[in-house]
């Protein structure tokens, strides 16, 4: 089956397709192709062959000892010409296309549920098995992070003439992306373009991106519509988000680089990548962050003001966000009071450091509302997956002891058609966290229409991980790992993440209870 589906596409595009002269008249446009149905990285050496060179795999080194690390170009002086000049740009931009492989990728993806299905059958039907364009379709797809490569092709001379940028999903190791870049001239243009070419069996997909260079030093890569139009300004489709930071000792990251809104083209300024000169502060700790999950019981007026508005850094300084949520009762029937219980409030929040936190519980009304309560102040060690509110976070800080107690956030945005089939699957998840004996608190909260969250404190991280997997005890129980392969097979959300802490201190009492987290 999958042979038909390959060959019908092929005979489709030669019948709707013009003949070239990829040996004279339109040597422009020969790239590489793939020789097999499986692109990965199998075209690599006959491109080299091609060139009469060899593939530079060392070249992907990025240690020191192994020299500078190797860039999609060789230089971005290769695309000086009428128009453009390459000193003029931010060194940032320079160092990424001169010296991509010393930076590293974080990815989260998220899809518009108008364009899911149209990319799901793509996924399905060509870009997993083909392993070429393999778009991410669930924020679980990149739970586990994602590796970038970069492979330089070689001439007889030594020259770079291409550069291979593979990406690859792990643990699986299964390909996502695999590009080749170079510099190169269409016909009748003043300048070179950045030409990137995609591998398919007996063919290829190419785009060709005219460099501009933009306020403060930005780079702005489009092909506007002309004679030839081998490609169009880059814009945002699909909600795929993706992060690149400069490989440093410290295993964090930096913050994100602000992006436009939706549908308009990215344009990075100078004065966007200007804070990105804060990652040493973070990754040196210079820059402490806390996170804090508050409970309270408030008048129901309060609460739905805090649902409408959530604090932000505006009136909150040292806030980089907050979660306002109502809560609602674990295993409650789905229909039910206890699913929205407006006089009983959770607040999720990062902030930069605790006298932020201090300063909004005694000065802010709504802070002073949740001072009254209970809350938990938390030192951040892990997540899966990633929300788009909290670009900053690194995939782990550090290590932690199995018998320590942690703190367990999810966080996620519903998919409101897959309510249902959410209610269906969660709630034996729900009431088997609020049984579980490794518990000392186990709740769940909600803002309508589509923001869930659940909070839970544990013993033990090891007896919460045996719950996750569903491994305790002679007698397993399989409920939560089951949902999740649920989960992976259609996401029952937009977008999901699940963070692991360190409670540092409790304050105040909820429900009468006091020492809630257990003592280390």
């Amino acid at each position: 089956m999958n042979h038909l589906l390959d060959l019908g596409s092929r005979k489709f595009w030669r019948l709707v397709g013009k003949r070239v002269d990829l040996a004279s008249d339109h040597s422009w446009l020969r790239a590489p192709t793939s020789r097999s149905s499986t692109v990965g990285d199998g075209w690599l050496a006959a491109e080299a062959a091609h060139h009469g060179g060899t593939v530079d795999d060392a070249a992907a080194a990025t240690a020191p000892a192994a020299g500078p690390a190797p860039g999609l170009l060789p230089a971005m002086t290769v695309l000086d010409g009428p128009g453009f000049d390459a000193a003029r740009l931010d060194r940032r931009v320079r160092d990424f296309y001169e010296h991509t492989a010393a930076w590293h990728m974080e990815v989260w993806s998220g899809w518009s549920p108008l364009f899911w299905p149209a990319g799901e059958l793509v996924a399905r039907l060509f870009g997993r098995r083909v392993e070429q364009l393999s778009l991410p379709m669930r924020p679980l797809d990149v739970a586990h992070g994602m590796d970038s490569q970069v492979r330089v092709i070689r001439d007889g001379d030594g020259e770079q003439v291409g550069a291979a940028w593979l990406r690859t999903l792990r643990p699986s190791g299964r390909y996502v992306f695999s590009g080749c870049y170079s510099a190169r001239r269409l016909p009748g243009a003043a300048r070179p373009s950045v030409h990137v070419a995609f591998p398919l069996e007996s063919g290829n997909v190419q785009v060709f991106l005219r460099p501009v260079v933009g306020d403060g030093g930005g780079l702005v890569l489009e092909s506007p519509p002309g004679a030839v139009r081998a490609g169009r300004r880059v814009r945002r489709g699909p909600r795929r988000r993706a992060g690149l930071r400069r490989a440093r000792p410290a295993p964090r990251d930096l913050p994100a680089v602000p992006r436009p809104g939706r549908g308009a083209p990215y344009r990075p300024r100078a004065a966007d990548l200007a804070h990105l000169d804060d990652a040493a502060a973070l990754q040196d700790g210079a820059r402490p962050m806390i996170h804090t999950f508050h409970l309270a019981e408030l008048p129901a007026a309060v609460t739905a003001r805090a649902l409408l508005r959530p604090p932000s850094s505006t009136g909150a300084p040292g806030l980089d966000h907050a979660e306002c949520l109502a809560l609602m009762r674990l295993g409650a029937p789905a229909v039910s009071l206890d699913r929205l219980q407006l006089r009983r409030i959770a607040v999720f929040a990062q902030w930069c450091d605790e006298d932020a936190v201090d300063r909004f519980l005694s000065e802010d009304a709504l802070g002073r509302h949740l001072a009254a309560g209970w809350h938990v102040r938390l030192e951040y060690l892990r997540r899966w997956s990633r929300l788009a509110a909290l670009p900053g976070l690194p995939a782990r800080t550090g290590g932690w002891d199995q018998d320590e107690p942690v703190v367990a956030v999810t966080v996620a945005r519903m998919r409101l058609p897959e309510v249902p089939r959410f209610l269906r699957w969660g709630r034996p998840v729900e009431r088997q966290v609020r049984d579980h004996p490794g518990t000392t608190l186990a709740l769940a909260a909600v803002r309508p229409p589509r923001t869930i969250a659940t909070f839970s404190v544990w013993r033990t991280v090891r007896e919460m991980e045996q719950m996750v997997h569903g491994r305790a005890g002679d007698h397993p129980d399989r409920r939560h790992a089951d949902a999740m392969v649920e989960r992976r097979r259609r996401d029952f959300h937009h977008e999901f993440a699940t963070f692991r802490f360190r409670p540092l201190a409790e304050h105040g009492t909820w429900e009468g209870r006091t020492g809630i987290v257990p003592l280390s």
